[in-house]
């Protein structure tokens, strides 16, 4: 450790500013790519559509619905969802550790219920494994699995199921979150974040010919591709990816159907907010984690570069944590007496790139949630979010909990 002239007796600054920044330079490459990953996805996203196939036979579907404390909400979902349905079709309702009336409500709209008891083995995971296990005894076709708070906007159930039976892929439809009416800027941001990851992501690795994440509700499975799901439990929070990367390395990488939208609601409220935002963050990153290196594995193996795309397109944290990331990287820049253009040129240019990809999304499918000054005032949000995760840092969630509903 070298002491400095200008310092005065007995002061010392504890980490010697680099003559050389080189180490810095290549931490900045490295936060820098996920955000070049993005903007190659949300620039491949303006690219002419890609048509989702012709309808082939009629499969014969069953609609695997995990609902936990869902009385008020669920028989208007299975009134929008049952018209859509033919005859031979199924909807199972799985009412899964339930207090409240979720199995009679769904009995008196006509559709299965399997209702689901135990102590420990709690969450969403669970719920699905019985409820496949009950299909299971007279198998469909499709599995069409869709959450207890979603309703279809475009499409349906039977136009996911037959992507995926002509195809015989995974299909994922087009998943939004709305913001509450009157929502502060909270909710409106982090609608718009759902927007980039679940719509415009996909659609640019789509038009790439690229498999995509599952992300969520709306995702449609040929039964014979069940087997290959992995035995998620509690301890899997964000199931939906993991069943998406389970099923690229198996050889039967998702895609996206471009003509099919679901959409569900944001909770209103702060601590409901947060219990959501936590389970999602926490599981992507405990998920890529794993998945990741199988990815790269599965993609040299089978010699595909589509799934070594997928593979990077997993490596992107939540860009909430990217943007910290570069945040934090500039200010240790400047701490250690190095903002030179080699140590900070990567940080300033992965923030730029981010900046005209959130830019391009707002162009394109970000404006119904929030307006061009909203978007400007990400960096106080941001703000925000730093706390969250030096918070996460010391306590991370690693069990599946249910976002508390407004509705009691």
């Amino acid at each position: 450790m070298r002491f400095y002239p200008s310092d005065p007796p007995g002061a010392f600054w504890p980490l010697d500013p680099p003559r050389e920044p080189l180490l810095l330079f290549a931490l900045g490459v490295v936060l820098a790519l996920p955000a070049c990953i993005v903007l190659v996805e949300v620039l491949a996203s303006l690219l002419p559509a890609r048509k989702d196939p012709a309808a082939g036979r009629p499969p014969r579907i069953a609609v695997l619905i995990p609902a936990h404390d869902e009385e008020a909400g669920l028989p208007g979902v299975l009134q929008d969802l049952l018209p859509h349905l033919e005859e031979d079709d199924r909807v199972l309702v799985v009412a899964d550790n339930c207090s409240d009336r979720t199995a009679a409500v769904a009995r008196v709209a006509g559709v299965e219920v399997l209702e689901r008891q135990h102590d420990e083995d709690l969450g969403k995971p669970f719920a699905v494994r019985a409820g496949l296990k009950l299909l299971a005894e007279d198998p469909p076709d499709v599995v069409v699995f869709f959450d207890a708070d979603c309703r279809f906007h475009e499409g349906g159930p039977r136009r996911l199921a037959e992507i995926a039976a002509v195809t015989g892929r995974p299909v994922q439809a087009r998943f939004l979150m709305d913001p509450p009416p009157n929502a502060a800027l909270g909710p409106r941001l982090r609608a718009f974040g759902i927007a980039l990851k679940n719509l415009t992501r996909p659609r640019g690795l789509h038009r790439l010919g690229i498999p995509v994440s599952l992300t969520g509700s709306g995702i449609a499975l040929v039964w014979s591709r069940v087997e290959h799901l992995p035995r998620t439990g509690g301890s899997d929070i964000a199931e939906d990816l993991v069943w998406g990367w389970a099923l690229a390395c198996a050889g039967h990488p998702p895609r996206q159907a471009s003509s099919v939208l679901v959409r569900s609601g944001l909770p209103g409220e702060k601590s409901a907010s947060s219990v959501q935002v936590t389970r999602w963050e926490h599981g992507y990153l405990r998920a890529a984690r794993q998945w990741f290196p199988r990815l790269l594995w599965a993609a040299v193996v089978q010699r595909r570069p589509s799934v070594l795309a997928l593979a990077l397109d997993c490596a992107v944290p939540p860009l909430g944590l990217v943007i910290c990331l570069l945040l934090a990287h500039c200010g240790v820049g400047f701490l250690l007496q190095a903002p030179t253009p080699v140590a900070l040129g990567p940080c300033l240019l992965g923030s730029a790139t981010l900046a005209l990809a959130a830019f391009l999304t707002w162009i394109r499918d970000g404006r119904p949630f929030v307006s061009f000054l909203q978007l400007a005032l990400v960096p106080i949000f941001l703000l925000q979010k730093m706390g969250f995760y030096l918070r996460s840092v010391f306590r991370r969630e690693t069990t599946w909990k249910r976002t508390p509903r407004g509705d009691g």
